[in-house]
């Protein structure tokens, strides 16, 4: 019997990733969820009896990485993540297996039937993870921002923050423009440097150098001023939580 570990942050991917497994394997035995890197490497280090792990690259707190370097795992790995041209290419590059999100019940299929032909060997050694890493860390250092009909270079260590209004992510830089970007903000969010920006909420990823003023709010929750923003922005408080560790390295 095939044991398999999900190791994603949201609730409704992981349930239907589980669903899609019991329907194409159902004596397969599932362990999840796991949101953070910490519980990553805790379950790693207590159990390496699995046949398979299917992850999500960006957990709650850092990518998963992370916490595979810690702790390398001992079985096949399949990566899940939405579409990023630079996280394809360094799996593709190296050999990793991925899937896209949303996952597909035929992709998923054909995704087993490989693992299975591999039984027993691991998804990459050390080597290959520190080089996927690498080329993942490799972070963004322009983006392409509209202008009229013009496309502009811009430094994304000149944009305050970047911010979803209805149907379209706007880059605000620090001279009071806001430009339209053409990325997510999933794909942002994965290619800037996590120790320049960090994402708010769904809505809002900011610039440390745009934080003008935090203050407390209730229930453990913070409330942030950004530079250029008019509306205070309250945090969750996991949000607030990771905020305040992010604050402090």
């Amino acid at each position: 019997m095939m044991k398999a570990l999900i190791i994603e942050d949201e609730e409704i991917s992981f349930r239907r990733l589980r669903r899609m497994l019991q329907a194409l394997r159902p004596d397969m035995e599932i362990d999840g969820l796991l949101t953070t890197t910490s519980e990553v490497i805790s379950r790693l280090s207590e159990y390496s009896g699995y046949d398979i792990i299917f992850s999500d690259i960006r957990l709650r707190d850092h990518d998963v990485f992370d916490a595979f370097q810690a702790v390398m795992p001992e079985c096949m790995v399949i990566f899940t993540t939405a579409y990023d041209e630079y996280a394809l290419k360094a799996f593709k590059n190296n050999g990793v297996e991925y899937l896209l999100k949303p996952i597909e019940k035929e992709s998923l299929s054909a995704a087993l039937k490989k693992v299975e032909s591999l039984a027993g060997q691991k998804a990459f050694n050390k080597d290959k993870l520190d080089t996927v890493v690498g080329e993942l860390r490799a972070y963004r250092e322009r983006i392409l921002i509209w202008k009229g009909d013009e496309l502009i270079p811009a430094n994304v260590k000149d944009i305050l923050y970047f911010y979803f209004d209805q149907r379209h992510v706007y880059a605000k830089s620090a001279d009071g423009d806001a430009n339209a970007v053409q990325f997510t903000m999933s794909e942002l969010e994965n290619g800037l440097d996590p120790r320049m920006f960090f994402r708010l909420n769904r809505q809002y990823i900011a610039n440390i150098g745009s934080i003008a003023r935090i203050s407390l709010f209730f229930n453990s929750r913070l409330r942030i001023r950004l530079k250029g923003c008019d509306q205070p922005l309250t945090l969750s408080k996991e949000k607030s939580a990771e905020l305040r560790e992010w604050l402090d390295r």
